[in-house]
């Protein structure tokens, strides 16, 4: 998925606003993926958003109780 992609690669060159872009967009094209929501999570945890970081670990876990 190229979102994933897009997005590894703005955390990795240190660009978070652009990688939580990154992630929401892989979200809406892959709703059910767990890795996605559980990676949008700390993407919302390092802007500071706790509730929204909360929802899509909550949403995680939904959807593969294994994921931690």
């Amino acid at each position: 998925m190229p979102w994933l992609r897009v997005a590894a690669l703005h955390e990795s060159l240190g660009h978070p606003e652009l990688a939580l872009r990154a992630w929401q967009m892989a979200a809406l094209r892959n709703e059910r993926n767990g890795l996605t929501r559980e990676r949008l999570g700390y993407a919302w945890l390092q802007q500071g958003e706790l509730g929204r970081a909360e929802v899509e670990f909550t949403r995680t876990l939904q959807l593969d109780a294994n994921a931690w």
